[in-house]
């Protein structure tokens, strides 16, 4: 019984459109982790914030970059756009 409550709720809960600036945000917090495991995983040593705030700026943080901040750019370029 339960189990058909708790489903009930998550039915209810998913015809429920999620705000563009709510949305967008989760969209850069998974984003920003997402890019940040990948990159560690090929041995980037940026933090979770530079990589992070590099996401949120498209790259656009500094006139001059370190290979590892372009590693992040190449990662996230193709699907931060809105």
């Amino acid at each position: 019984m339960l189990l058909g409550e708790a489903r009930s709720k998550c039915d209810h809960q998913a015809d429920v459109p999620t705000p563009p600036a709510y949305a967008k945000d989760l969209h850069m917090i998974s984003m920003s982790k997402g890019v940040h495991a990948t990159t560690a995983i090929e041995g980037n040593t940026l933090s979770h914030q530079d990589v992070e705030a590099r996401v949120r700026d498209g790259g656009q943080t500094a006139s001059t970059t370190s290979y590892r901040e372009s590693e992040v750019d190449n990662v996230s370029s193709p699907t931060t756009t809105f």
